[in-house]
């Protein structure tokens, strides 16, 4: 095994001597005297400033908080995961249509009805993603929402005004979104 040599320069064996090191030592000098743009000293007296605190009602303007948050007027259980409005339609004549995606959300998931109502859900599954339809809010049993599918979901409106939610029940679809309402007004 041979010895390992190492090379170390001696001033002007580089080339240019000791002022080849001028505008280095300069610019070195120059970041020093301003603090090189760095926040993290504390200011004159010692003691930094702190920073104001963040909440999450902060926060709630950002998409995902606001995603995060679920109706204030549920009536009724509600659903594992958040809820955020995409759209809107009346039931009319007792008739109204979703449609199940496989962006794990429901469009729109906001259907509007009377108290008393009774209404024909028809959802239809447009990608490639199996999805259920729950809500025990509505006395609607898990049903299947298979692919490329139209499932028919009944249920009477309650008299009670309120958001009554419901929501893919197959694992993880609802957390990541897919979750609707029924408003009874």
């Amino acid at each position: 095994m041979l010895p390992s040599a190492r090379f170390t320069p001696r001033l002007g064996e580089l080339g240019g001597g000791p002022r080849a090191f001028g505008p280095l030592i300069a610019l070195g000098t120059a970041l020093a005297a301003c603090g090189g743009g760095s926040t993290s000293a504390p200011p004159a007296g010692g003691v930094p400033a702190s920073k104001p605190a963040t909440s999450a009602a902060a926060n709630a303007s950002s998409p995902a908080a606001a995603a995060a948050v679920p109706s204030a007027s549920v009536v009724g259980q509600k659903a594992p995961g958040p809820f955020s409005a995409k759209g809107s339609v009346t039931e009319s004549g007792g008739q109204a249509t979703i449609q199940a995606t496989d962006v794990l959300q429901w469009q729109p998931n906001v259907i509007l009805a009377k108290p008393g109502d009774k209404v024909t859900l028809s959802v239809q599954n447009t990608g490639n993603t199996a999805h259920t339809f729950l809500s025990p809010g509505l006395n609607v049993n898990q049903l299947d929402i298979p692919i490329q599918k139209t499932t028919q979901v009944d249920f009477t409106a309650p008299n009670a005004p309120g958001a009554y939610q419901f929501w893919c029940n197959i694992p993880g679809h609802a957390e990541a979104g897919m979750v609707g309402e029924v408003i009874v007004q």
